[in-house]
C-alpha cells in the first residue's frame, strides 16, 4: 500500500512564525493598538474543501486546521496566504491536484510540497479545493478456468484403485482454484500527529488484542522549526487480529496530554479515553486501520497579584489608581526524550492596579504557558507611577509550584506553570508581591561640648539590621530608604567607652512625633534602640535622627608631702610648714600651674595635703581631636614659711600615681622632678614626696 511520506522543507518555514512565541508578539499588538483610530480593516476568508469527507489537516499561515466536513471556512490575512496539506486519511494520501476559486488570486502552487500560496484583499474570500485520490486495492481472486473445447478429446479413465480393467470409473473432476482469503487478521497503522509546533520528542504506544501484547512500537516527531519530517509520523501497517485492538499512549509529565483519536475508516473507532490515553478499534480482516493519536501542548497561565503592606502615601486609593507593572518571562523544556530537543521561550507584561491596604488585587496574565514551564515575574520599579515603593516580600500560591532557589533575588518570583483540567491541578498559580512605601531618614550625631564635633570623634550606626555606618560627630548620615510608618526605623548606635550617652531626638518636616527609646545608651554597644517613624515620600520629609553624647571627663589632682623631721634643742620635733609649686603641661599645648601647701602636725606629720587642677583647665579624658589627653606634671619648688630657721634643704624623694589611667617617671639625674599621666575616666592623683637628700 502507498504511504505518503511528509518531507515538506516549505512547511517548516510557514511554522516558523509560530516558534516566535513571546516578545515578537507583543511587538505587533502594540502596533495594532498605535493605529486603533484607523477604519479597521475586514479579514478575508478562506474556505478550504476536500471532495471526500474525512481527517484531513493543513497548515493555514502557520496554524494546524481541520475538516470537520467536505470544507470549513476559516480567517485569513490580507496579503499573502500559505495553505499546506500536512495529512490525510490513509486511503486519500495521495494529491492529485490544487484548485482555487477566483483562479487570479493564486500565487502559486505545487503538488510535490502539497501547498498553495494565495494573494487576498480585505473582505475578499477564496475557496481552496485539495483533490486527494482514492488509493486501489488489488485482492487476489479465484484463477480463471479455461472453457473445454467444443470437441472435446476422449478422457481415458484412470485405473480402478484395484488395477481393475479400464472404463471401471467416471471422469476424474477439475480443481478449484483457491479461494478469496478470509482469514482472521488485518492490519493497524498508529499516527502521532503533533497539534502544535511544541509537541516533539518520542512517544511510546502499546498495541494489544483479547489481552496479548502484539507491539511496542515508538514514534518520533522532531520540532517542526528543524528540517525534518512534518508533523505526523506513522509506523506502517502492524498485523494484528480481526476484532478490538487495543491501542495506549505512554504519559508525559506537564506540557503534553492527548487532545483527540481519530480513526480511519471513521467508524473503526470505538472508544477513547484521553485520561488513560487509550482508544479501541475495530479492525476488520483483510482491511487496514489507521488510528491517529494528537498531542497538544497542555496551556495554562498564572496570575500576579499585588499586596501594599500598609496604606502611608494612599498607594491603593490614588486617583488615578497606582498601576503596578511586571516583566513575564518562561521557558518550557518538553518531557518527552528521545534527543536534544529544543527549548522553548517566551514573554510577556502584565499590570496590576493596587488596592487599598490590606486588600489584594490580581491580573491574569494574558499569554497561554505551557503547563511544567518555568516563569521569572519581576516588578518593574516605575518611580513615576508608584514613587518610593520597594517589595517586601514575594509569595508563590499554591506553595507547591514555587520553584525559587536560595540564589533567587528576594523580589523576583520563580514558579512552575501548574496543569489543568483533566489533567492536573485545574487552577492558577499566583504570583503575590507585597509592597512597602518608603521614606528616608539621616542620623546626625553631636558631642558635647560642641568643640569636639569633629571628624576626630565619630560613632558606628545600624538601621534595622542594616550595615553599619560611621557619622562624624556634627555630622550627618546620606538619607537612608527606610520602610515608612509608625516605628519603622531602628536605629542602634555604637560609641566609644570614652564617651557618655545624653540623648535622642527624632524631627521631620511632616510632623511626625517622636518615638524614642534607650534610656541606658552607655558603653560600646546599646542594648536599647531608638526606634522612630517615618512618613511616607521623598528625601523632602525626611525624618532626622539626632544622637547627642557627651565626651568622658576626668579630674587630675596634685598631691605633696614631706617627710623632713628638724627639732629643737630641746629635742622637741619642729613641724614644717611649706608650699610646694607644681607646673602642668596638657598635650594639647595648654599650660597651668599651682601651688600644694605642707603643713606638719601631730596628726598629719608629713603635712600631706591635695589640690585638683583648677575646673577652667581641660577636663575631659580626649582632646577636642579625640586623641588621649596626657599631662606632665614638674615641682618648680618649695618655699618654707616655719620653723625659722629653716629646716636643712630637701628635694624630691619620690613620686606615685592612683587611678585609672597609666604613667611614667620623667625625672632624671640633674632635671626637675616630674611625671606624664594620661589620664583616664575618673580621678587621677599624683603624690609627691619630698624629705632630706640621702647622705652621702
Amino acid at each position: 500500500m502507498h504511504k505518503k511520506t511528509r518531507r515538506n522543507s516549505a512547511l517548516l518555514l510557514l511554522m516558523a512564525p509560530i516558534i516566535a512565541i513571546g516578545s515578537s508578539a507583543l511587538v505587533a499588538g502594540t502596533a495594532a493598538s498605535a493605529g486603533a483610530t484607523a477604519k479597521k480593516a475586514i479579514s478575508p476568508s478562506i474556505k478550504i474543501c476536500e471532495p471526500v469527507p474525512g481527517a484531513f489537516r493543513f497548515v493555514l499561515n502557520g496554524s494546524v486546521v481541520s475538516l470537520n466536513g467536505k470544507c470549513e471556512v476559516f480567517k485569513a490575512k490580507i496579503g499573502v496566504n500559505h495553505v499546506t496539506e500536512i495529512s490525510a486519511p490513509a486511503l486519500y494520501r495521495s494529491l492529485s491536484s490544487i484548485s482555487v476559486t477566483p483562479a487570479q488570486v493564486r500565487v502559486n502552487s505545487s503538488l510535490k510540497t502539497e501547498s498553495i500560496t494565495l494573494r487576498l484583499a480585505a473582505g475578499k474570500s477564496a475557496t481552496v479545493m485539495f483533490a486527494n485520490s482514492k488509493l486501489v486495492v488489488v485482492v487476489s481472486g479465484p484463477a480463471p478456468v479455461n472453457p473445454p473445447p467444443s470437441n472435446p478429446l476422449p478422457v481415458s479413465p484412470p485405473p480402478s484403485a484395484g488395477g481393475g480393467s479400464p472404463g471401471g470409473g467416471g471422469p476424474a473432476p477439475v480443481g478449484n482454484p483457491d479461494p478469496v482469503s478470509t482469514g482472521g487478521t488485518g492490519d493497524i497503522e498508529v499516527c502521532k500527529t503533533a497539534a502544535d509546533p511544541m509537541v516533539e520528542g518520542t512517544f511510546d504506544f502499546t498495541i494489544s488484542a483479547g489481552g496479548t501484547l502484539i507491539a511496542s512500537p515508538t514514534l518520533t516527531l522532531a520540532p517542526i522549526s528543524r528540517e525534518t519530517d512534518a508533523n505526523t509520523v506513522c509506523t506502517g501497517s502492524i498485523p494484528v487480529p480481526a476484532g478490538t485492538v487495543t491501542v495506549t499512549e505512554a504519559t508525559y509529565g506537564p506540557g503534553y496530554w492527548l487532545q483527540d483519536v481519530t480513526a480511519n475508516p471513521l467508524t473503526a473507532l470505538l472508544t477513547v479515553d484521553t485520561t488513560t490515553q487509550t482508544a479501541t478499534f475495530n479492525v476488520v480482516a483483510d482491511q487496514e486501520t489507521t488510528g491517529d493519536f494528537i498531542d497538544a501542548t497542555q496551556l495554562n497561565t498564572i496570575k500576579v497579584c499585588k499586596t501594599l503592606a500598609n496604606n502611608l502615601g494612599n498607594l491603593g486609593s490614588s486617583t488615578p489608581p497606582t498601576t503596578f507593572s511586571y516583566n513575564v518571562e518562561w521557558s518550557f523544556t518538553p518531557a518527552t526524550t528521545g534527543g536534544p530537543y529544543a527549548t522553548y521561550t517566551g514573554g510577556t507584561s502584565v499590570s496590576v492596579v493596587a488596592v487599598p491596604f490590606p486588600g489584594t488585587a490580581c491580573s491574569i496574565v494574558g499569554e497561554s504557558i505551557p503547563a511544567g514551564a518555568t516563569v521569572w515575574v519581576t516588578e518593574n520599579n516605575d518611580e513615576a507611577a508608584a514613587p518610593y515603593v520597594s517589595v517586601s516580600n514575594v509569595s508563590i500560591v499554591p506553595s507547591q509550584f514555587d520553584a525559587a532557589t536560595p540564589t533567587t533575588p528576594a523580589d523576583e518570583a520563580v514558579l512552575t506553570v501548574p496543569p489543568v483540567e483533566p489533567v492536573g491541578f485545574g487552577g492558577y498559580a499566583d504570583a503575590v508581591f507585597t509592597n512597602t512605601p518608603m521614606g528616608f531618614i539621616e542620623v546626625c550625631k553631636y558631642f558635647d561640648p560642641s568643640n569636639y564635633d569633629n571628624a576626630g570623634n565619630w560613632a558606628t550606626f545600624t538601621v534595622n539590621g542594616g550595615s553599619p555606618f560611621t557619622v562624624d560627630g556634627g555630622y550627618c548620615s546620606a538619607p537612608i530608604e527606610v520602610p515608612a510608618g509608625i516605628g519603622t526605623a531602628t536605629v542602634y548606635e555604637t560609641v566609644g567607652a570614652d564617651y557618655a550617652f545624653e540623648g535622642v531626638s527624632a524631627t521631620s518636616d511632616s510632623g511626625v512625633v517622636d518615638e524614642l527609646t534607650g534610656p541606658e545608651w552607655k558603653g560600646v554597644s546599646t542594648s536599647d534602640p531608638a526606634v522612630v517613624s517615618v512618613p511616607y515620600g521623598g528625601i523632602g520629609n525626611e525624618t532626622m535622627v539626632n544622637f547627642f553624647d557627651s565626651v568622658d571627663p576626668t579630674t587630675i589632682k596634685i598631691c605633696a608631702q614631706d617627710t623632713t623631721v628638724d627639732t629643737n634643742t630641746a629635742g622637741a620635733p619642729l613641724y614644717v610648714s611649706e608650699s610646694i609649686g607644681f607646673s602642668y603641661t596638657h598635650s594639647d599645648g595648654s599650660t597651668g600651674s599651682l601651688s600644694v601647701p605642707v603643713d606638719q602636725t601631730a596628726g598629719n606629720p608629713t603635712g600631706l595635703n591635695c589640690k585638683a587642677v583648677s575646673i577652667s583647665e581641660p577636663e575631659f579624658i580626649l582632646t577636642p581631636a579625640g586623641d588621649a589627653y596626657t599631662a606632665t606634671i614638674t615641682e618648680t619648688g618649695v618655699t618654707v614659711t616655719a620653723p625659722t630657721p629653716a629646716p636643712p634643704t630637701v628635694e624630691v624623694t619620690g613620686i606615685s600615681y592612683a587611678g585609672n589611667g597609666t604613667w611614667s617617671n620623667d625625672t632624671a639625674p640633674g632635671l626637675p622632678a616630674s611625671i606624664e599621666v594620661q589620664v583616664a575616666t575618673g580621678t587621677n592623683m599624683v603624690t609627691f614626696t619630698n624629705g632630706p637628700p640621702p647622705v652621702e
